[in-house]
């Protein structure tokens, strides 16, 4: 699985592989991973958005309809954990008032 986003800086998108309970990221160079970090179980869905509003991407994972969401791209405690919606929506990540920072949202079909 890769998704990729703002790194580091606003202008640098950096491709991220997931690996159950491991995130990698390189900077299109090919060859190994530049930054190996553990975050969430293997069984957490991903989540990528900008939660804070300084204008990087980072992670977060999402167990059932509880989201631990990080604003640096390193392991350890999340900065924001939330319950919203129902643990059979697909989430959908916006700036939807257009702050700067990313939000969740919920579609269910």
């Amino acid at each position: 699985m890769y998704f990729t986003g703002k790194r580091e800086s606003p202008s640098s998108n950096l491709p991220t592989s997931i690996i159950p309970g491991a995130i990698q990221t390189n900077v299109f160079r090919g060859g190994n991973a530049e930054h190996q970090y553990n975050y969430g179980r293997a069984t957490d869905s991903l989540v990528v958005g900008d939660w804070n509003g300084d204008g990087n991407d980072t992670l977060g994972v999402c167990r059932g309809n509880t989201y631990h969401l990080k604003n640096t791209t390193t392991g350890g405690w999340a900065d924001i954990v939330m319950t919203y919606g129902k643990s059979t929506d697909q989430v959908v990540i916006g700036d939807w008032d257009n702050n700067g920072t990313d939000t969740l949202g919920v579609y269910r079909p």
